[in-house]
């Protein structure tokens, strides 16, 4: 899915968190949110999209880059 990628801005959301007893209470979704958290701290994944020159960002910093073009 990464490489078919084209160049610009693509939003891909996802909430990681680190597994809690308290995660689990709060909500449905802490298996998810679990191993998104590993998924995305893999030193593989982010080695891979290192080399594919993704780069996570936040619309704090998008804005940023934006204003910065005016």
């Amino acid at each position: 899915m990464f490489q078919k990628l084209q160049p610009g801005l693509t939003e891909i959301i996802f909430h990681p968190s680190e597994f809690t007893e308290n995660l689990k209470g709060i909500t449905n979704s802490w298996q998810q949110r679990s191993w998104e958290s590993q998924m995305f701290s893999d030193p593989d994944l982010v080695q891979f999209f290192k080399n594919e020159e993704i780069i996570f960002t936040n619309w704090m910093e998008i804005m940023e880059r934006f204003n910065s073009q005016k």
